[in-house]
């Protein structure tokens, strides 16, 4: 073994160009490879950085409902099943919350947790000054008014100050204490600026109004138990409590998973689609670097020759060969692997996790290895087939031995061609694709119109305006303030801006007159104030939309509803006008109809929506503002005139509307960059491989060629003998690429929006792209061959 080493690595470095060749081909598939499998061992592979984080939960409510299953837990379920389960050695309350921080020089807004006493413990967190929330913070007759404040909140607010602890704040208007400073950057409190004892015990609103209170819940099991005993157990405990519950939470399940599963799970059939495409570009350069052995082989035939006749035995050819492709592989990985670590942290800032902290992105012992497997594998993979070629090249002395093992060689080397051109296809398919549903996605009317538009959200504490009416005038003084701003064309509250990523309210719609129904079907629903309806654009179909009347105290609770809702739910031609409809627990009449919107994306289709006034529904206020100028220049002018109507009511999120709808397509655009630069690759490949066959074969030829031409051949029938043998060979892998797209077209139907997997304009262009590009790869080849004299073609045997 060790003389096949020796040999192995002079035949490399005797041949650098070759060996330079095949290694960066390989390096391509490599390290496409390295780079997606450590994203997958960062996400998904490595433990979380927390002590036993196989230990650490998150409990969701489970409807049933396909893959967007898993629903928030509520605070009635916590206190359910705090004291009763048996399964965890803790469970704390999570819970988003903004509290506006004031008595500073400009009021802003932070973001941050409810959580329990026990939520640090469950990381095994601490703080870096101070102490943790107490269980007597989080009890129903302790001081609840605690904070913990984040490092970044810390510097940020109050100057890195230590003296800071002990002292009060006041958030929202309330006297808090800060207790205590987190440590900076983990994993669990990114983004957050504070957290504050959930205290549900010693909250009336929150205990009367438990299933309400929408939560999730994290937890720390007992050693022993797992996600799955957690969850009989769960079940079992709600089952005895189920008459208590809500109507649409009685059928629905406790689903219990690892919070790796619960934060990472759901980007892991994207992760494995873009798995699969590294693959294909890996074939793809196995099967050119076999090409190239292949070629090589036939060229080292009398070196072969030799050794056979002094006694080496086929296996110790077909060794030796299988060793120095190894070897080459080898050379590639560590091309390969490089590539890798170079472009995993652009990668992963590609996908949105380059910024998580503690989320370890280096390469490790088992990304080492894994490229190690595959360098071995491949080297084997690409080097099997020529190392077998040499069993046949005993007697390639012989002009008729040697004729018969290039025939052979040929007809495998044609065979490589047309399963690159295949992977290739289905690549390219998978990109077209994915491109036309971007295309369809970002061409899909949203019902609304996003040009010129400003949204922004004001979190109204409740003791500055602790009742419906008082929100509302707020609400209404903060409109006529902008509306009065230069540049403003019309404004208006929402509860929730569409596709803000946040924030959506759902509850159950029945008719008044179908009670049957009750439960069955789910709408979304916002409250409004302003006319919305002209400030987005989405038309007034049927009735009126809300005006002043319908903002009072005393007034009759009327909707405004979309035309989803009417094609849902009024199929029997009724006229939905004046009709009684129960939303969210109440009787409501519906006095218009609007124009359908996507709520959640472009590419999430129409949603049922209903409208409510403001006065019925205050709790949550976003604000849309349409503009004559660019939206943002208006920001500093609206923070005043927010100001002027509250001195100390910051803003927050402010963005303009076109910024919300291309983000909502962020996912599907990372997805067609990716398997698009993968396509390209394993397509420069494959044009490469046909560029070398038709090479190889043309220098093969040329005494045949010579010959042909010497009897009356015209370059222009050389030219065309060696485009068609470049295009029979395209067209037989397009058939198979076709054909395997087709059989796996299932597998992409999930992400696909408006195209077919089968799409035939898709199968068009791709046909057409690799025919071009096949051209291309046979034009010089085939102007060379036309080109060759024959008295020089005579002579080369």
């Amino acid at each position: 073994m060790l003389n096949d080493l020796r040999f192995s690595f002079r035949q490399i470095v005797r041949s650098p160009g070759f060996t330079l060749l095949a290694a960066i081909t390989l390096a391509l598939g490599i390290g496409a490879n390295t780079a997606i499998f450590s994203l997958i061992n960062a996400l998904l592979l490595k433990p979380l950085p927390y002590e036993q984080s196989d230990q650490i939960v998150q409990l969701n409510l489970d409807t049933g409902q396909g893959p967007n299953a898993f629903a928030p837990m509520s605070g009635g379920i916590f206190l359910d099943i705090e004291n009763a389960s048996e399964q965890f050695e803790s469970l704390s309350v999570l819970r988003n919350l903004s509290l506006n921080l004031t008595g500073i020089e400009e009021p802003v807004r932070l973001n941050g947790y409810e959580v329990s006493a026990s939520y640090l413990q469950i990381f095994g967190l601490s703080v870096a000054l101070g102490q943790d929330i107490t269980p007597e913070n989080d009890s129903a007759g302790g001081n609840n008014r605690v904070v913990l404040l984040s490092d970044s909140a810390w510097k940020t607010q109050f100057g890195e100050d230590p003296t800071i602890v002990g002292s009060n704040i006041t958030l929202d208007y309330q006297s808090y204490t800060i207790s205590g400073i987190l440590k900076p950057n983990t994993f669990m409190t990114t983004g957050v600026d504070f957290l504050v004892p959930a205290a549900i015990a010693a909250n009336e609103w929150k205990q009367l109004r438990k299933y309400d209170y929408v939560c999730s819940i994290v937890g720390r099991l007992k050693e022993g138990a797992t996600p799955a005993t957690a969850t009989a157990e769960l079940q079992a405990i709600k089952a005895s409590l189920n008459e208590q519950y809500p109507d649409m939470m009685k059928e629905w399940t406790i689903a219990v998973r690892t919070l790796q599963d619960a934060y990472f799970g759901s980007s892991t059939p994207y992760i494995v689609i873009l798995l699969v495409a590294v693959a294909m570009v890996l074939l793809v350069a196995c099967a050119n670097v076999a090409n190239l052995l292949l070629a090589r082989a036939t060229a080292r035939q009398g070196e072969i020759a030799v050794r056979t006749s002094v006694g080496a035995s086929g296996w110790q050819i077909v060794r030796q060969l299988l060793v120095e492709s190894t070897m080459l592989s080898l050379v590639g990985a560590a091309i390969g692997l490089l590539i890798g670590i170079v472009s995993l942290r652009p990668l992963a800032k590609l996908v949105g996790f380059a910024e998580l902290p503690n989320i370890d992105l280096s390469i490790d012992l088992r990304v080492l290895l894994f490229t190690l497997a595959i360098s071995i594998f491949t080297g084997i993979l690409f080097g099997i087939f020529p190392a077998l070629k040499t069993l046949n090249t005993a007697a390639a002395l012989r002009d008729s031995t040697r004729s018969a093992t290039s025939a052979k060689g040929n007809k495998l080397q044609s065979t490589l061609i047309v399963a690159e051109i295949a992977l290739s296809v289905v690549l390219l398919v998978s990109i077209g694709l994915l491109l036309k549903s971007s295309l369809k996605a970002f061409e899909t009317d949203p019902g609304f119109s996003d040009e010129n538009v400003l949204t922004f959200e004001i979190e109204r504490s409740g003791t500055r305006s602790p009742t419906p009416e008082d929100r509302t005038r707020f609400s209404s003084a903060v409109i006529e303030r902008i509306g009065e701003l230069p540049g403003v064309e019309s404004v208006a509250m929402v509860s929730s801006t569409p596709m803000n990523g946040n924030q959506f309210f759902g509850a159950p719609f029945w008719r008044d007159d179908q009670p049957d129904t009750a439960n069955s079907y789910f709408t979304g629903f916002d409250s409004v104030n302003g006319n919305l309806f002209k400030t987005l654009g989405i038309p007034l179909l049927q009735g009126r939309i809300f005006d002043e009347r319908d903002q009072q105290p005393d007034s009759p609770k009327v909707v405004v509803i979309n035309q989803k809702v009417v094609e849902d739910k009024f199929q029997d031609g009724l006229d939905p006008l004046g009709q009684m409809i129960h939303h969210d627990n109440e009787i409501w009449q519906v006095v218009g109809v609007v124009g359908n919107i996507s709520r959640f994306s472009l590419d999430s289709g129409e949603q049922p929506m209903v409208y409510k006034p403001m006065i019925q529904w205050p709790w949550h206020t976003s604000y849309v503002v349409k503009t004559q100028l660019p939206p943002l220049q208006l920001t500093d002018q609206i923070k005043e005139a927010v100001l002027a109507v509250d001195s100390e009511q910051p803003i927050d999120r402010v963005r303009t509307l076109e910024q919300a709808v291309k983000q909502s397509l962020q996912g599907r655009t990372i997805m067609v960059t990716l398997i698009g630069i993968f396509g390209g690759i394993a397509i420069i490949l494959a044009a490469t491989g046909i560029y070398g066959l038709m090479s190889y074969l043309v220098e093969q030829r040329n005494r045949e060629i010579g010959i042909r031409l010497a009897i009356g051949a015209l370059p222009n029938e050389i030219v065309g003998m060696i485009f068609k043998r470049g295009l029979k060979l395209t067209a037989i892998g397009l058939v198979i690429g076709i054909v395997a797209v087709i059989g796996i077209g299932r597998y992409l139907a999930f992400i696909l929006y408006q195209v077919e997997p089968y799409d035939p304009i898709v199968l068009a262009v791709v046909s057409l792209l690799t025919l071009l590009i096949t051209l291309a790869a046979c034009w010089r080849p085939a102007t060379t061959a036309s080109k060759i004299l024959p008295s020089v073609a005579l002579r080369l045997e």
